[in-house]
């Protein structure tokens, strides 16, 4: 991860630097942008009784997915060349997302014992390095690609509580994570709005790994689970281009 951020920073760079040239032209530019996220994944719970009777642990693999809206702010550097267009972008996203689902279990031990338990996984404030390479395939609307890398924290929290009300679990991790981001978009100036350009986009954020573990109240029974999940993005942004 690192050496991408150190080849999109010079991306960066080199942008600038080569809007110098006679036959490119540069910008700076500004904007605000608002999506909506499908968060696709799974959990695994592992129960497990450590008792002289020492039944098998009991195991369970389950569905997690949710939804959620972002909004955001970017900023970057673009260069054109002909039909060509070259960019380097940050931006910082806001994911609004605390979607809580609920499943029952049931463990074997000497008669078999119902157990309620609820998982909710959250992603944090979102920073992304990324470059954008578009082209003009008609006149003002470019289609472009975008690969990058993001910076996030994950957070899973699991709840678990036999039917009884005797024994609950609660346990709680996070993960903070550099992962790869990928997508493809278009963009197309605002009619009468000198500068304003609009842009759809999609993007694919792949799935990391957030683990969880430790006793019940109960303290013979022991809980263990890992969450991952994969989020599809589609935003749309408001973006300003400065002058030069």
């Amino acid at each position: 991860m690192k050496k991408l951020i150190a080849i999109t920073s010079l991306t960066a760079a080199l942008l600038a630097s080569g809007a110098a040239q006679a036959d490119w032209r540069g910008n700076w530019l500004l904007g605000v942008e608002g999506g909506y996220n499908w968060y696709d994944g799974t959990f695994n719970h592992t129960i497990d009784v450590d008792s002289p009777i020492n039944p098998p642990p009991a195991s369970f693999h389950h569905e997690l997915d949710s939804k959620g809206w972002l909004w955001g702010l970017l900023g970057g550097y673009q260069v054109r060349c002909a039909e060509w267009l070259f960019g380097a972008e940050v931006n910082v996203d806001w994911n609004q997302h605390h979607h809580t689902q609920n499943y029952s279990e049931t463990v074997d031990f000497t008669t078999d014992i119902g157990v309620s338990t609820t998982a909710r996984f959250k992603r944090d404030t979102t920073v992304g390095l990324t470059a954008r390479v578009g082209y003009e395939v008609l006149p003002c609307f470019i289609p472009y690609l975008r690969a990058g890398v993001e910076y996030a924290r994950d957070k899973f929290h699991l709840t678990a509580q036999d039917s009884d009300g005797d024994a609950t679990f609660n346990g709680e991790a996070s993960h903070h994570a550099y992962r790869f981001v990928g997508g493809i978009g278009a963009e197309a100036p605002i009619p009468y709005l000198a500068g304003l350009t609009f842009r759809a986009e999609y993007n694919y954020h792949p799935s990391k790994t957030v683990s969880v573990e430790g006793p019940w109240d109960f303290q013979i029974v022991n809980s263990s689970a890992n969450a991952k999940q994969h989020i599809n993005t589609v935003k749309a942004a408001v973006v300003y281009n400065f002058t030069i």
